[in-house]
Parts: structure tokens; C-alpha cells; sequence
């Protein structure tokens, strides 16, 4: 009997009180996100412009790299060198594409044997493609379009240097800048071992392909 008087009354007072229930039945956002434990979430995020690109700015966040897969590879190959590479996609089951029979996961680590096939199509292709620019006109080359073959002048090396690098790497560079030095350091290297700008060329290109800024992203 005391229970039902209790729940009348109670009844009553909130009939009475339309507001009161409702605050009853529903929370504050504040308070419904303290109940669930979570942070009240934010409306806006408004960045100050002197804050940008700064220590105030938020970090990126970053994961590790990744190879491209066998056909991306053939595919980049072709566009820059103008020939695929077969072997390949002969090999794509090894080298880690799935076929999604009995592999369904694909690798995308530059493992060991994928050096040793990366290492093949890059000295193959370049040898192709150097040969085939000894005969074509500036306008038609893929590789020497800012030196003429035989031409070891450093400013037109350095120059070539760096539009291959912009080309096989997506790095944009001066050719006064510390990574066209770099490269033509090897260059001269190479150079004075070998008093043969083709085969100097050559290497050039094997070790931009095998750089892991060509293959991997």
C-alpha cells in the first residue's frame, strides 16, 4: 500500500511538472557523455594561421612503407623505360601477388627476392633504353633529355641528374642541392672507372630504379 501511495505521488509531480520530466528523461550532452566516459566531442576545430606549419600543428601520422605491387612495378617500368619486363608477371605468384585460390594475402615487403628480380629488370631495361637514346633525337629521349650521350660537362650532368630525379623519384631538386651532388659524385665515380658515359649511364639508371624511393611509397 506505501509503495502505491509513493509511485502516485511521484506520478503526479511529474505530470505536474512537463519540464522537470523532461530533464528528467533526457541528460545534458555533458552529462550523457560523463555516463558513457567519453569526452564531450568537438562542434569545430578552428586552426589559428601563425600556428600552421609549426610546432603547434598537429603531427602527421605516418606508417611504414610499402612496395608496389608486380603489376604497378611492370607498369612504372614501361613508362619510364619503355619496355616491360615479363618476368615479372611470370613470377608474380612468388613475388608475392595473390591469386586468391590459395594466396589471398599479397606481400608488399621488399624482401630478398624481390631485390634479386628488381635488380634484373633494372639492369635489363636500362640497357634498352640507353642503347636505344644513342640513336634518337633529344626530343624522343626518355632518360638523357638535358645532356647529349657522350657529354660530361657537370652542368648538363647535374642538370640531367635532376630531372631524373624528379622523374624516378618525385623529388624536385636544384641542381646546386646536396642529393644532385650526391648523385653526381657517383656519376664522376663511375666515370673515371670507367672513361664510358653509356656504361656510366647505365649504372645511373639501375641505381635509380633500385633506390627504394622508385619502388616503394
Amino acid at each position: 500500500m506505501k509503495n502505491l501511495l509513493f509511485f502516485t505521488v511521484l506520478l503526479s509531480a511529474c505530470q505536474s511538472d512537463p519540464q522537470a520530466s523532461q530533464q528528467a528523461e533526457q541528460p545534458t550532452r555533458s552529462s550523457a557523455e560523463q555516463i558513457a566516459g567519453r569526452p564531450v566531442p568537438i562542434d569545430s576545430l578552428t586552426l589559428e594561421e601563425s600556428k600552421l606549419d609549426s610546432a603547434y600543428a598537429l603531427p602527421v601520422q605516418r606508417r611504414d612503407r610499402r612496395r608496389m605491387n608486380i603489376f604497378q612495378l611492370n607498369q612504372a617500368l614501361t613508362d619510364l623505360t619503355g619496355y616491360d619486363y615479363t618476368e615479372l608477371l611470370e613470377a608474380r605468384g612468388p613475388l608475392g601477388q595473390p591469386d586468391y585460390r590459395e594466396i589471398i594475402h599479397e606481400v608488399r615487403e621488399p624482401e630478398l627476392f624481390f631485390q634479386k628480380f628488381l635488380q634484373d629488370a633494372a639492369h635489363t631495361n636500362c640497357d634498352h633504353l640507353l642503347d636505344d637514346e644513342e640513336t634518337t633525337t633529344l626530343s624522343e629521349r626518355k632518360f638523357l633529355t638535358q645532356i647529349e650521350p657522350n657529354d660530361t660537362t657537370q652542368s648538363e650532368v647535374k642538370a640531367n641528374l635532376a630531372f631524373l630525379l624528379l622523374r624516378y623519384h618525385g623529388h624536385r631538386y636544384e641542381t646546386s642541392s646536396a642529393e644532385v651532388e650526391k648523385w653526381y659524385s657517383l656519376f664522376s665515380t663511375i666515370q673515371q672507372t670507367t672513361s664510358d658515359s653509356q656504361t656510366t649511364w647505365k649504372a645511373i639508371c639501375v641505381g635509380l630504379i633500385r633506390h627504394p624511393d622508385f619502388y616503394s611509397y
